[in-house]
């Protein structure tokens, strides 16, 4: 189980009884010498997504601030500060396809305020800019442009997911409550859909075709997982909508399907994260240990636990 965590800027990897075998940890000052502080927000001081490579190197984000390769020892590879947030993906070939953001003025949008106009990055294997292609801009240059609509902060999409699928990348932007397929070359959107969740998280393509996602505030009170048909949007699946079921995450959220069949839920700001079977047992359930606070009432948020094969660490 590979994972970071809200209290430190580290990330872990952790056996099935909780026993953590390796850590990585590298500070910002560690990746960019010289720089103290997170400008655009100091309580991020941990990392965000974080993928592991087959060499035992870890790519992660450090949120707003930049996206960074460091070594099974925690050396730094490289690292680039393009703004990246929220996500992440790679190709087989090594390229990196992650999201950026720029505020400045845009006329169109707000003539008065900045705008966080938000990018898909591509990234070389060696964390060199190959370019940048605005998420505003496609939207504009599709169909479904009149589904746009502005907020009075600038901060337009909040796209918080970016996966790379056989027809583009899927792209969940959280402000429009909607999901989306991007073609990239053709830089248009060429697929949407929204209003079956609010403020989602993480839509993940199954091999059947089917999608799962997590709705964080669909439910009054709690958030689910639900798998849905994206062409008639029938749902053959939820988790989280009965009381013996609860989730609750305000920010953040991940669920993904795992070969056996059962679905691995990371309830972010809860710091937890269960293992359920399709008829909805909890089968392995994880609470993260770090905490904070006067009473201890604060506890570390896990943006995404990911499982691995064991293989991985033999």
């Amino acid at each position: 189980n590979l994972f970071s965590s809200g209290h430190a800027p580290e990330a872990y990897l952790m056996d099935m009884n909780g026993e953590v075998v390796h850590t990585w940890r590298a500070d910002i000052t560690d990746i960019w010498p010289g720089r103290t502080d997170n400008p655009v927000n100091p309580y991020d001081d941990y990392w965000g997504r974080v993928r592991l490579m087959p060499n035992g190197d870890l790519i992660a984000l450090f949120e707003k601030i930049g996206i960074f390769r460091i070594d099974k020892d925690s050396k730094v590879v490289w690292a680039n500060d393009i703004t990246a947030h929220h996500d992440f993906d790679i190709l087989p070939d090594g390229r990196i396809y992650v999201l950026t953001k720029n505020a400045r003025v845009i006329e169109r949008v707000d003539p008065q305020g900045y705008t966080h106009e938000e990018f898909v990055a591509i990234l070389s294997p060696e964390g060199k800019l190959i370019e940048e292609i605005s998420i505003l801009e496609m939207i504009e240059n599709s169909p479904y442009s009149p589904s746009i609509y502005f907020h009075d902060n600038g901060d337009i999409f909040h796209t918080n997911t970016l996966d790379i699928i056989p027809k583009g990348v899927l792209l969940c932007l959280r402000n429009m409550d909607m999901i989306g397929i991007a073609d990239l070359e053709a830089r248009t959107f060429t697929w949407t859909l929204s209003n079956m969740w609010r403020r989602p998280h993480q839509p993940y393509l199954l091999e059947s075709g089917n999608m799962l996602i997590y709705d964080n505030r669909g439910v009054a009170g709690q958030s689910r997982v639900i798998e849905f048909d994206p062409m008639t949007q029938a749902i053959h699946w939820s988790y989280g909508e009965e009381p013996d079921e609860a989730l609750f995450s305000w920010t953040h959220g991940a669920a993904t399907r795992l070969p056996n069949g059962n679905t691995l839920i990371t309830e972010s700001d809860n710091g937890r994260v269960v293992e359920v079977t399709q008829d909805k047992t909890v089968v392995w359930e994880f609470i993260s240990p770090h905490r904070g606070g006067d009473n201890n009432e604060l506890i570390a948020t896990i943006p995404e636990m990911t499982r691995l094969p064991f293989s991985v660490w033999e």
